[in-house]
């Protein structure tokens, strides 16, 4: 049985000369710099997309999920704040100054090295890479990674930027999640941001990021673009078309939805047919519960479902809009979730009824709906989750391990349709990105004379060669096409993979020289070529 030690974003591009040797010639890559769209989703757990098992609609994301690579093994962070600045500077995030986000840390911990609660000014954001190397930089959505003037997007290389610096706010009115902030924390390009009066949180961050994509057309430069939802934070709203959708959904319960998931993911390739599954000790017992209590379970379930769809649908329109324009076959798509699905119930405890009582309607009839303040808890976060243990704010798989899909619709080496279970990481965005755009390294130094070096070594030139090895004689029990990347994030890992090479008579028994120290990013990125 072959054994993965690693997987991820370098894997793939270092197979790709290997590759090369016997596959037939393919078309050149166009030679314009390609556009990038980052969609990140808020709190969407591993099966909360139709392509890795869920059964609410997101069609838009499964066509981008045809049209490149499904990643089954990626992972973040537990919350969303270090997630963000790990994907914002490729680096981990206690280098960016969130080993915690603000709402969460300790005291005790508050201001110590690595926990500034803010994204901190020795680190390089993929904007101002991508900035110098001659792109539009636009982000639309939640930030949360600081709210200062020199914090916002428009500081750290973004040229345009509509964004929430709390960790949610509501998704119909320009409202705080109150008893957490005061005001709700949008800003337009640095100034205080005023919502539409139609506002609907994930029809407003992209229109907006089709707005200024349009705005700046002529200029002719690629862009680079950044939409953060809200969907699928708490509090759960949707559209009222999107939830009755799902009225004759849910009654079954969390442990038959995990159930159902689970399945589903097996079909498609995504899981292991059989892999082991828990009962969490937090699930609840969907017979335990009295009537109303179900209904209202029912009722935020049919509203998460919608919340994903309304997302879903205006990705679809973006994508839409980019195809008219001519733009959608040299744009590099990437899909992911900030962390696993909320378990949080705001309601299990009395003061937290009577608060949300007096400032919502909490009625059932209103559940995801305007002035409502709802949560699935941690028994649907459960199925969000399926077949992982665990959610958000937890260092486990269902934590930590989220949907990553990545297109490239017009580039002829990419693997449409494709599923990498080879172990991935979201610092590895950002080289892989960099990489694919072709930004020198000069321009990815920084600006100001910042650095964002990776720490480790990079030991591509060891692995390539103990993959070499393994496809020549096929007498290693590891599987050397899924090796450890070398971004250095992890190092530990790149030293395993030298040792066990060795012994396999893929590197000389004295370590291989490392590659150059490289300015960041290195360039070992995700695999996605044929």
């Amino acid at each position: 049985m072959r054994r993965a030690f690693a997987a991820g974003i370098a894997a793939a591009l270092v197979a790709a000369p290997l590759a090369a040797q016997t596959a037939a010639p393919t078309a050149p890559a166009s030679p314009r710099h390609p556009n990038i769209v980052i969609l990140l989703a808020d709190d969407w757990g591993f099966s909360d997309v139709g392509a890795f098992g869920a059964e609410f609609a997101t069609p838009n994301i499964d066509a981008l999920a045809h049209a490149g690579m499904r990643f089954s093994n990626f992972h973040v962070s537990g919350s969303c704040s270090p997630t963000r600045a790990m994907l914002q500077t490729g680096v981990m995030n206690h280098r960016a100054g969130l080993g915690n986000m603000p709402e969460t840390i300790p005291d005790a911990h508050r201001g110590k090295p690595g926990y500034d609660t803010v994204m901190n000014h020795s680190v390089v954001t993929i904007a101002e890479m991508l900035k110098a190397a001659g792109y539009r930089t636009y982000l639309t959505g939640k930030w949360h990674l600081g709210s200062d003037p020199t914090r916002l997007p428009e500081a750290r290389g973004y040229d345009r930027a509509f964004s929430l610096a709390d960790a949610g706010a509501d998704n119909f009115d320009q409202e705080p999640i109150k008893g957490l902030y005061d005001k709700a924390n949008w800003t337009d390009n640095g100034k205080p941001g005023v919502l539409p009066k139609d506002y609907y949180s994930s029809r407003f961050v992209v229109q907006k990021m089709i707005d200024y994509i349009d705005a700046d057309r002529a200029s002719g430069k690629p862009f680079f673009a950044s939409v953060n939802f809200l969907a699928n934070h708490i509090p759960v709203q949707a559209p009222d078309s999107d939830i009755a959708r799902y009225q004759a959904m849910y009654r079954e319960g969390w442990t038959a939805l995990r159930a159902a998931r689970a399945k589903r993911a097996a079909a498609l390739g995504i899981m292991p047919a059989g892999a082991p599954m828990v009962t969490m000790a937090t699930t609840p017992d969907w017979q335990k519960l009295d009537s109303d209590e179900r209904k209202a379970a029912v009722r935020v379930m049919q509203a998460y479902a919608g919340m994903a769809t309304a997302a879903d649908r205006e990705i679809g329109r973006l994508v839409a809009h980019l195809k008219a324009t001519g733009d959608y076959d040299n744009t590099i798509f990437v899909f992911l979730s900030d962390n696993g699905p909320e378990p949080t119930n705001p309601y299990n405890r009395l003061r937290n009824r009577l608060f949300l009582g007096m400032e919502y309607d909490t009625s059932i009839g209103n559940i995801g709906r305007r002035h409502s303040f709802s949560a699935i808890g941690p028994g649907w976060a459960s199925a969000a989750a399926a077949p992982l243990s665990g959610y958000k704010f937890s260092a486990t798989e269902g934590g930590l391990r989220v949907p990553l899909i990545i297109a490239w619709p017009g580039h002829p080496q990419v693997r449409a349709g494709a599923i990498s279970n080879g172990l991935a990481h979201v610092t590895d965005i950002v080289p892989t990105l960099t990489d694919l755009a072709g930004v020198p390294v000069t321009a990815a130094a920084g600006a100001g004379g910042r650095s964002s070096r990776s720490r480790g070594a990079v030991w591509c030139r060891c692995w390539r060669a103990a993959q070499a090895a393994f496809m020549a004689t096929r007498r290693s029990g590891m599987n050397c096409r899924a090796m450890p990347r070398c971004s250095g994030a992890i190092t530990s890992w790149c030293a395993i993979c030298r040792r066990r090479a060795t012994a396999s008579g893929g590197c000389s028994t004295s370590p291989a020289t490392p590659a150059k120290r490289a300015i960041w990013p290195p360039r070992c990125p995700i695999a996605l070529r044929r």
